[in-house]
């Protein structure tokens, strides 16, 4: 029945604009493993619907057997393994004696994995397609390129990296800082990829332009009040950059769930996003570093401004973000 409702939705505005009843139909094609695959071809919508003269044939595969008639009224089921040489990917799927009738098949393919793919069959687009997934070397690059692309337009994210550089002061200390922001948003970053852990963006977003204001006051503070006690962040940078890190993680999860994650290469696409996140950032860094070099003790005066300014730009973030969330 639900095989049934899918078709309907599928089909739903061509049967209203029908003046005759349209029969229709659901194929489906599941992966089961080691080359097999079960093809599975329903149709209904009339009593005489004339399963027996249609075929769902998937190009390139042998038959592992006869074709199984079951009764499934008003029409039939009828079921076939057949074996396949490598992966479904490129695979062509046609029902044989569709062509000049009024038939419509939905399609739905079910990977082993569990990713699934929809199309439509018809008589004037009697085939469909089997989509190809691209190799695990494709998706790695394609994800580590991703990665660097985000972390790179990723304002906020590096700004909370530029007061990180201005607030360590040696460079042990800002390589254990660096490592412990990584550890978090990598913890967060792949609960939330993976569906375990589901929070709703906005939110998110304001608590990561509030944790910039965070370290910038806490820059500023340093800077003209060299009497007080520091902070945490100058104290414990390192837990602190780890602390952060989890929601910025979460920020990162979201991005990736706009571009979406390849159902069977799950590991390989979150393993090569979040390295290239981490090359994005260390880009960065060399970037705020040779910048200092090259201008020396010109550079002085900017360590006065630069933690107003990333203060500044994060409150207005953190501002805008609020009342989005209001609305």
């Amino acid at each position: 029945m639900k095989r049934l409702l899918a078709a309907l939705a599928v089909l739903g505005p061509t049967a209203v604009a029908t003046a005759h009843p349209i029969q229709f139909g659901v194929a489906d094609v599941d992966e089961l493993g080691g080359g097999e695959v079960q093809l599975s071809l329903r149709f209904s919508g009339s009593e005489a619907s004339p399963t027996p003269e249609l075929a769902l044939v998937l190009d390139g595969c042998e038959p592992l057997g006869p074709v199984r008639v079951e009764e499934d009224p008003p029409g039939n089921r009828r079921t076939q393994r057949v074996r396949c040489a490598g992966s479904l990917d490129g695979h062509r799927l046609r029902v044989e004696g569709l062509a000049g009738r009024d038939e419509e098949v939905a399609v739905v393919v079910r990977r082993r994995d569990g990713e699934v793919e929809r199309g439509l069959l018809r008589a004037d687009a009697s085939t469909f397609a089997i989509a190809e997934r691209p190799d695990v070397v494709t998706t790695l690059g394609r994800y580590g390129a991703l990665g660097v692309e985000h972390i790179l337009l990723g304002f906020d994210h590096l700004l909370f990296v530029l007061a990180l550089l201005l607030l360590v002061r040696s460079r042990r200390t800002l390589l254990l800082t660096l490592t412990a922001f990584t550890l978090g948003h990598s913890v967060t970053l792949v609960c939330a990829a993976m569906g375990w852990l589901q929070v709703r963006a906005v939110p998110v977003e304001a608590t990561i332009a509030l944790s910039i204001v965070v370290l910038a006051r806490e820059l500023e503070v340093l800077r003209t009040r060299p009497d007080r006690t520091p902070g945490l962040g100058f104290r414990h940078p390192a837990p602190v950059a780890a602390l952060f890190g989890l929601l910025h993680g979460l920020g990162f999860a979201g991005a990736l769930r706009e571009i979406g994650l390849p159902a069977g290469q799950l590991t390989a696409a979150l393993f090569s996003f979040n390295v290239g996140v981490e090359v994005g950032q260390l880009l960065f860094v060399a970037a705020v570093a040779g910048l200092a070099w090259v201008l020396g003790e010109r550079s002085r005066p900017l360590r006065t401004w630069t933690p107003r300014l990333i203060g500044g730009v994060a409150a207005y973030w953190f501002l805008v973000r609020v009342v989005e969330l209001g609305t």
